[in-house]
This record gives C-alpha cells, sequence and structure tokens, in this order.
C-alpha cells in the first residue's frame, strides 16, 4: 500500500507477467488479438486525451456538453450524501462538474489501470477537495472487485462509468460487468454511464481515423508498450492502423494490420504475422438507449432517466437497482 498525500493508494492490479501471459495467450490464438485494457497506459492515456481534443472525435464534447447543460438534474437525481465509483479515470472534468453540484457527497472511489492517472488524479482531487475522501484503487474493472470501505456512512454508492468506455466490451462482457456493478451495490445505489449512440457511418469512421494521426499512434502504442515493458521487439511502424464501421455487429472495429510477413521476440516467446494479417485491439459497440437499457435490465437495473445531446450523438443514463421480486 502507497501514500498519496493522505489518500490511500490500492494495489489490485496483475502484476507484469500477468501481462506477458495475457500477451501471448491473446497472439497465441487462430486469430491474434492484443487485449483492450492494456492501451490505457500512461502514454495511451496521453494519446486519448490528444485524441479528445481532435474535430473529428466528437465523443467527449458531446458527453462534456450533456454534462454541463443537464448537471443540476443530474445530481439531484443522484442525492444527498452520495459516494461516486468511478470507473477509469479521464480529464476530471465531468467528475469535477459533478463533486461541484452533489451536495455533501461523502466520498470518491476511482478505479483504473494506469498507476500515472490514478495517482495524478487523486493528487489533484485531494488539494481541490480536502474534505472529500478520496481512494484509487488499481486494477482491472471488468472483474468483480472487493472495494474499499468508506470511513463515512453514504446514502447511496453511485458506480459512475462515463467516456463509453461499456461499449468497448462485447455486450456479454459488458452484461457481466454490469452484474459485476450490481453485486457491488445494495438496492438504494445507482449506476451513472456513458453511451454512444447509433449514428451516420461516415462520423463514425472519421471519428476513429482523425486527420492528425491520434487514433493510429492509441493504437500503435499496445506494441510501443510491449517492447518497453516484455522486451519486445515489435517494429510498430510495421503495422498499419485499422478502423471501419461493421453496420451488421453495429461496432467500430480498431486493429493492426501486419505490412509484411515476419517475427516478433517477447521475452522467450516468438510470434509470426503473415503480411496483411490483421490483429483487433479494441472494439467499440454503439447502442440505441432502448438497446442499452435491455442489457442494464438484464443485470439487475432499471433505467430511471436519461439525457442526450442535440444530436443524438450521446446519452448519459441513469440507472436505479430493479426491484427484485418477493
Amino acid at each position: 500500500m502507497k501514500t498519496i498525500t493522505s489518500a490511500h493508494f490500492y494495489e489490485m492490479a496483475p502484476e507484469q507477467i500477468v501481462f506477458y501471459q495475457d500477451i501471448c495467450k491473446h497472439l497465441s490464438e487462430a486469430q491474434k488479438s492484443l487485449p483492450v485494457k492494456y492501451l490505457y497506459d500512461e502514454a495511451g492515456m496521453d494519446l486519448l486525451e490528444h485524441l479528445s481534443r481532435t474535430e473529428e472525435y466528437y465523443l467527449p464534447r458531446c458527453e462534456l456538453a450533456i454534462m454541463r447543460q443537464h448537471v443540476h438534474e443530474i445530481t439531484s437525481e443522484l442525492g444527498e450524501r452520495c459516494a461516486l465509483i468511478e470507473y477509469g479515470c479521464g480529464n476530471g472534468e465531468k467528475l469535477r462538474l459533478l463533486l461541484n453540484h452533489l451536495v455533501d457527497p461523502c466520498g470518491y472511489i476511482t478505479i483504473d489501470v494506469s498507476e500515472h492517472y490514478l495517482s495524478e488524479t487523486a493528487q489533484k482531487l485531494h488539494v481541490e477537495y480536502p474534505a472529500l475522501e478520496i481512494l484509487p484503487v488499481r486494477a482491472d474493472f471488468t472483474k468483480l472487485l472487493p472495494l474499499p470501505m468508506l470511513k463515512q456512512e453514504c446514502h447511496q454508492k453511485v458506480i459512475y462509468f462515463p467516456g463509453a468506455g461499456i461499449g468497448e466490451l462485447h455486450p456479454p462482457e459488458a452484461k457481466t460487468v454490469l452484474r459485476n456493478m450490481r453485486l457491488s451495490l445494495n438496492k438504494h445505489d445507482g449506476l451513472l454511464v456513458g453511451i454512444d449512440l447509433k449514428k451516420d457511418e461516415d462520423v463514425l469512421n472519421r471519428a476513429y481515423n482523425d486527420n492528425a494521426g491520434y487514433a493510429r499512434a492509441f493504437t500503435q502504442n499496445i506494441l510501443h508498450r510491449i517492447n518497453k515493458e516484455l522486451e519486445g521487439n515489435f517494429k510498430p511502424e510495421w503495422f498499419e492502423h485499422q478502423s471501419f464501421f461493421d453496420a451488421q455487429k453495429s461496432r467500430v472495429e480498431i486493429g493492426l494490420i501486419s505490412r509484411y510477413s515476419h517475427v516478433v521476440n517477447i521475452w522467450d516467446e516468438q510470434f509470426s504475422f503473415d503480411a496483411g494479417e490483421r490483429i483487433p485491439t479494441q472494439y467499440a459497440y454503439k447502442y440505441t438507449v432502448k438497446e442499452f437499457e435491455q442489457l442494464a435490465e438484464e443485470a439487475g437495473f432499471q433505467l430511471n432517466k436519461y439525457w442526450t445531446d442535440p444530436k443524438r450523438y450521446f446519452a448519459v443514463l441513469h440507472f436505479k437497482i430493479k426491484p427484485s421480486k418477493s
């Protein structure tokens, strides 16, 4: 356990050997892939921040606009003495909107795989909100987690999952994560989640293929990370970024295409890549509000209210716990 100012840092993340095992497992399958969670290291988060400022990548602008316009109504639904549990930590602007408008918030737990961003978030928030108990947890939030206990008694806990991160999971996986969320909550708690809505295919293709090349650099960054942390010898320039919308599956598919036939070493393992071979790294599922409502309902949630931007590109949804049948 590490100390960050007055906040405790809870270390629950997989060790380096698990990273290695994960990468080897995915690269040994008939359809090679790379796990999306490993894209979000410090360098990846920095690239994502740059991508968020591009004209093409509409998601963060739309979500922030929704939060700004409806923050009073949203925090009214969350109620007094609410504890926020955030899945993933971004730049904090949306979080601060909530904290600044909540009545007497009693705690904040943030869960992410990036130690850098957790530490940075905890330190900044401690200065800005000295009375708020802040508990950063380094962990894979797709797993069922034992969350640290807050010192103060809260009227309700609300899991906050912004940024359409739930869309990176295949629907069955998303349902499992939602069920795990439900298991960590009580009957008076809730969920506030952002989802990217279905829209014109051209808008989606532009968003994930920005002219500045940040999406490409973000995808290739996982190869740099493997080289740095696992003594790999990937040549990232030998892999081309590819992103396209699959209308039938309602998802953007993102990955790398090997330009040449070659072999890569990762510690004591070797992996062969054919010219033209595709290695998926990420999916971004798009939903209608009704589709996601049904998914969440099957996991034990009940839609309370939702908010969208004027173009209906994005939605923020508030769920309560679905009443159990008597």
